[in-house]
């Protein structure tokens, strides 16, 4: 979801530069890359780029890594679309982080295994008690 009215600086315009990913602003003014992001980001609730980087980042946190390689191969999505600020999976692993990871049958990591494949929506069983509700 892009902020709205902010649009790639025009090969026509003067400022445009083929070396950098130039942005105008609502009022008109050009912006960096960054500071695009930051703005996009802040409409999703993030404090910036940075905080979503810090927060998601598949190379400086392994345990998300293999969660979002778990739920790639489980769903047949696209682990750059899992990975997008707002999705659906970040929201559900935030949830799941949040809560610890408990093992509450109903509990937020139980909907993020759900959600992701791992885990039978029908099953009632405690979240790592290694029955997972298939058959």
């Amino acid at each position: 979801m892009a902020p709205r009215s902010w649009r790639p600086v025009p090969k026509s315009d003067p400022r445009y530069s083929p070396t950098k990913r130039l942005y105008l602003s609502p009022q008109n003014r050009v912006v960096s890359r960054r500071q695009y992001d930051n703005a996009r980001l802040q409409l999703q609730g993030w404090d910036s780029k940075a905080d979503f980087d810090r927060r998601f980042s598949a190379t400086k946190n392994r345990g998300y890594a293999r969660w979002l390689d778990a739920a790639s191969e489980n769903t047949d999505i696209d682990p750059k679309q899992l990975a997008k600020a707002g999705s659906d999976f970040n929201d559900a692993f935030l949830r799941a982080r949040d809560s610890d990871f408990d093992n509450n049958p109903d509990g937020s990591f139980a909907e993020f295994l759900e959600m992701i494949g791992l885990r039978n929506p029908d099953s009632n069983s405690p979240v790592g008690s290694g029955d997972t509700g298939f058959a």
